[in-house]
């Protein structure tokens, strides 16, 4: 990029006009500016110079950009707007602030209650970013500005997110994975420098106590002749001597408050900011530290609803983030292909890691990377997500990949139409779905490091397993950059064995292949931590549900949604949320889901759309808007009124619409819920005929793949002869995907029907005998196939 020195009246980004440099510091520049099109003054920051090309330095722009983005809070600098110059490469603009940094207070008269003023709205800025999953990470005087709101009276702004950790951050976990450190020596705490501990809260509000006691004493805690001699300091040697200003009556209970603050190990420190600020306004009145929980606090800010149980802070999982990020560096950087396995029970957060891991990878751009579901369609919907193309076909399909590969700056390709056969064609046989797959994967992985990540490898259909196994040997004698992660579900009763079986099976067989990794619970630490910065819970009520959640943390987020849609969780005025009176809640994840899904459900002129959501879960765990006229004609029922209840139960939060037409319950554990519940109906046999039927109508075309859920479901609604024949057509897929042990079982099974029927259908009969002739054949079995013929 040619180096080009900026001046005041230059024009940036196409609506911005320099008009002083503000300073200059180890990395960036900042400038004011004048917004011409909101027509307001902003400061504007970029890379250095001499920076400007390094990519994990502009990914560091693009993370202090995401941070403040999330961030809308008084005491916090407000963002603008996030571009890229040609000449000055990204920047980003900011709130034009007027005033000194703290740094620049110091030793200047600063009175001791404008001090604890300032310290208060610095830790109301960081319990607002902390429960929205941002660490500051670089916290000290010079990113504190000290200014004056619109009365007067001086105030705090937060600024330089640039090292902040982000809950799903990608280049500060690889960077974890290398051993960089962030920050700044003097306000480091220990496990920034170690990495024996995870980050979180508590190190802002290590680094916190120690801009106080700097404030206070005149001097930092710990310093040095140089950096090392500092980070030592933090991490072995014992605090000084508390030896405040004697210009200042410090309250006693001030050092108390410092030290907590100030221990080696997080978990003796506070692990809240409400924690810190109700210490501090308990130590300004002269209480102890026992009684600061009693305390009052003013707010600050933000809503009251707790959040999205998906938007929670990532915590607890830092081994297994390592533990991905240590295959993402061996892949990046040695050209090594890697496959790994997550399993977990629901409620772990098997889905979460993966779409953590997507998007730090694409947003640092390390790897292209996509997520889908481990099924034929998942596959390919990972794959036009990693290239950011959509999921209908588009009219011209050469040029939206020419557009994308360019935007992605990939090198050319003369195979486009190939590709495009695999990302918007589904397979037209068995046999050609694994090298289809291998061959596309292998054309991207050639022009960038590929992440295919598939959630829920216990979906996974035989075709879709022989292609990934095919993709496992051939990665092992070819190697090339790709890292494949899958996720497994354990704990639950399959609805078809035989799938089941198959699944463990290729799991057992690739054992040598791919590295798998359990996930446990959460420890109980990580599970408060959770529940009072994520959730904003106080200390009994976190407390009270970690203890309750048995670490996992979805059963937590969960419950504390069914407490506040009870009335029993309320918020004060600091935001704080607490438990009100005695709570009953369901024992489990499952009859937790049941019960609120009793709530959602307990409106008038609910009970069909709750007949529906259950047939629909019947089915799994998504469904489309082309199985309608199937179900419909299947059912008997007008398609509107099929499509008027999907409607509703998007509406209630039951569906989720993904993308075009396709549905999915809004949680696994949902429709797990709700297919316990269609399997109590009267009516339940004749619902899994019809089902069946509705199966055979959708998928007659290409019935395999399919065929063993439909072969379920008639011999769950008492259609022996057409549970036979769908076992059957089940076995011959597997056949054609070269599971020739998963045939076996599924004819056996089949057998065993046809037996039950009697000598009523022959034809039954003629269609099992031909199907284990085909079996031998391919089993080169010649002698069995003979006696089967004959």
């Amino acid at each position: 990029m040619k180096l080009h020195r900026p001046m005041p009246g230059d024009h940036v980004g196409g609506r911005y006009v320099l008009t002083e440099k503000l300073g200059q510091g180890g990395l960036c520049t900042v400038w004011a500016a004048d917004d011409m099109r909101a027509r307001r003054e902003v400061a504007l920051k970029w890379l250095r110079d001499e920076y400007r090309a390094d990519e994990r330095l502009r990914r560091r722009m693009h993370r202090e950009a995401r941070a403040v983005a999330r961030l809308d809070h008084p005491h916090i600098v407000r963002l603008y707007d996030v571009a890229e110059d040609e000449r000055l490469g990204p920047f980003i603009a900011m709130e034009r602030l007027y005033g000194p940094s703290l740094t620049d207070r110091l030793g200047k008269g600063l009175s001791l209650p404008g001090l604890f003023d300032f310290v208060d709205e610095i830790l109301a800025a960081l319990e607002y970013a902390h429960a929205r999953g941002v660490v500051h990470r670089d916290l000290k005087p010079d990113n504190v500005v000290v200014t004056r709101r619109s009365d007067g009276d001086e105030t705090i702004k937060l600024l330089d997110f640039g090292f902040a950790w982000v809950e799903d951050d990608t280049d500060a976990s690889l960077s974890a994975a290398r051993h960089d450190i962030f920050g700044t020596p003097t306000y480091m705490a220990p496990e920034q420098i170690t990495d024996d501990y995870e980050l979180g809260p508590w190190t802002d509000l290590y680094a916190l106590a120690v801009m106080l006691w700097e404030l206070v004493c005149g001097e930092p805690p710990f310093s040095g002749r140089n950096g090392t001699a500092v980070v030592i300091q933090h991490v072995t040697a014992p605090l000084p001597d508390f030896s405040p200003l004697p210009t200042l009556d410090v309250p006693p209970g001030l050092e108390a408050v410092l030290r907590r603050a100030l221990e080696k190990e997080p978990a003796r420190r506070f692990t809240h900011a409400d924690e810190m600020r109700r210490a501090l306004t308990a130590a300004q009145a002269g209480d102890s530290l026992e009684r600061a929980a009693t305390r009052p606090i003013s707010p600050v800010g933000g809503d009251i609803e707790p959040p999205d149980p998906d938007q929670l802070p990532l915590l607890g999982r830092l081994e297994a983030q390592r533990w991905l990020w240590d295959h993402v560096v061996r892949v990046c950087e040695d050209g090594v292909s890697q496959a790994v396995l997550i399993e977990a029970p629901a409620g772990l957060g098997r889905t979460r890691l993966l779409h953590w891991l997507r998007d730090g990878l694409r947003e640092g751009g390390w790897m292209l990377a996509g997520v889908g579901s481990a099924t034929d369609a998942g596959a390919r919907e990972a794959l036009r997500q990693a290239l950011g193309v959509p999921d209908t076909p588009p009219a011209a399909t050469g040029d939206t990949l020419r557009a994308a590969f360019a935007q992605l700056e990939l090198p050319a390709s003369d195979a486009l139409d190939a590709l495009a056969d695999v990302l918007w064609s589904p397979e037209r046989s068995p046999r050609e779905a694994p090298g289809r797959l291998e061959r596309a994967i292998r054309h991207l992985a050639e022009r960038r490091p590929l992440l295919l990540a598939l959630d829920d490898l216990h979906l996974a259909g035989p075709r879709l397993l022989r292609a990934l196994e095919q993709l496992l040997f051939g990665l092992e004698r070819r190697p090339l950059p790709v890292l494949l992660v899958l996720t497994r579900r354990l704990g639950d009763e399959p609805f078809d064995p035989h799938h089941a079986a198959l699944v463990g099976g290729f799991v057992r067989h690739n054992a040598a292949r791919i590295d798998a990794r359990p996930l446990s619970p959460l420890s109980a630490e990580a599970m408060t931590m959770l529940l009072r910065n994520g959730l904003g819970l106080d200390a009994a009520a976190a407390a009270a549900l970690a203890e309750r959640a048995g670490g996992n943390p979805l059963f937590a987020a969960h419950a504390a949604l069914w407490l506040h849609e009870a009335g029993a969780l309320r918020a004060d005025g600091s935001g704080e949320r607490h438990i009100i009176g005695r709570f009953d809640l369901p024992t489990n994840l499952p009859e937790l889901t049941r019960a609120r899904l009793d709530r959602v459900f307990d409106v008038r002129g609910a009970t069909h759309e709750r007949r529906l959501a259950e047939c629909l879960a019947l089915l799994g765990d998504r469904v489309a808007r082309g199985m309608l006229p199937a179900l419909a004609r299947a059912f008997d029922v007008d398609p509107s009124r099929l499509l008027e209840g999907i409607d509703g139960l998007a509406e209630r939060g039951v569906l989720v619409e993904e993308h075009d037409g396709v549905y999915s319950t809004s949680h696994p554990l949902v429709a797990e819920a709700l297919r316990g519940d269609a399997e109590h109906r009267s009516d339940a046999p004749l619902l899994h005929a019809r089902l069946g039927e509705a199966l055979q109508i959708r998928h007659q075309a290409d019935f395999g793949p399919i065929a063993g859920i439909a072969a379920l479901h008639f011999f769950l609604g008492g259609q022996l002869a057409e549970a036979t024949h769908a076992q059957i057509a089940a076995a011959q897929h597997a056949m054609d995907c070269g599971w020739l042990d998963a045939a076996v079982a599924r004819l056996e099974h089949a057998g065993s029907w046809q037996r039950g029927l009697g000598d009523d259908h022959p034809e039954t009969e003629l269609a099992l005998r031909l199907a284990w002739t085909r079996w031998a054949l391919v089993a080169a079995q010649p002698e069995r196939a003979a006696v089967e013929a004959g």
